[in-house]
């Protein structure tokens, strides 16, 4: 039932990342504009997010790449992590954050120190 759950979130997120502007230009063409959190790391790393608080769910993007997250339980802040079931290159993709400050786990990559601009 929980796997249900996840599916459907996570369809929900991923519908946000592929709208088409009026003029019929994909939006994710200039998707770093759309997102409301620019995080700028330790390292000279970025990345953007936004959070979806309804669906409980944050939209990622790294690199140019998209991703939808989904929350989970976390001991203080918010925890956002890729679905079991996802299917991508990088594995595995856990956000943290509490505040304006976060950190990535992108793959074996780790974003820290990071802070919205």
């Amino acid at each position: 039932m929980i796997r249900i759950g996840m599916l459907i979130t996570s369809a929900v997120l991923l519908s946000a990342c592929s709208t088409s502007n009026s003029d019929g230009s994909n939006s994710a063409d200039n998707h770093s504009e759309n997102y409301g959190y620019h995080y700028q790391c330790s390292d000279d790393k970025t990345f953007q997010a936004d959070y979806l608080i309804e669906e409980r769910g944050a939209l990622v993007n790294v690199d140019g790449e998209d991703y939808a997250l989904v929350q989970v339980p976390a001991g203080s802040g918010t925890r956002y992590m890729l679905p079991e079931f996802a299917q991508t290159e990088v594995a595995p993709i856990n956000l943290y954050t509490k505040g304006d400050y976060a950190r990535l786990e992108y793959g074996l990559d780790v974003f820290i120190n990071c802070v919205n601009q």
